[in-house]
């Protein structure tokens, strides 16, 4: 699809109508992408000592459950021709920041 737009949706799993932008109304190609299918709330987690423990084990955990998903991702950013383009998922900060985070150390690798 020719698209003066892309976006890259990276949500913890299924689609929902929550937020979404009108996709139908607008040249935009869209790239769903999900992550993680459960939040860990539902799942056994180590114990941390604090916040910033926790934060490094969820970092590697969505990398190793969306490693695949983070891949493609990277590789639609690569692909110069569906750009100008947005990466997010529900909230933007967690999913969206590895994304970018990715993303800047591929731009800087020698």
């Amino acid at each position: 699809m020719d698209s003066a737009w892309s976006s890259i949706w990276v949500p913890r799993g299924e689609l929902d109508e929550r937020g979404r932008y009108p996709l139908d109304q607008h040249d935009l190609a869209f790239h769903h992408l999900p992550v993680l299918d459960q939040t860990w709330q539902h799942m056994d987690i180590p114990e941390f000592d604090n916040d910033a423990a926790f934060l490094m084990w969820a970092y590697q955990d969505m990398l190793r459950v969306g490693g695949a998903e983070f891949g493609a991702a990277l590789g639609l950013i690569a692909n110069a021709g569906i750009t100008p383009m947005v990466f997010h998922c529900t909230a933007g900060k967690d999913r969206t920041g590895i994304l970018a985070a990715l993303t800047r150390r591929v731009q800087w690798q020698p």
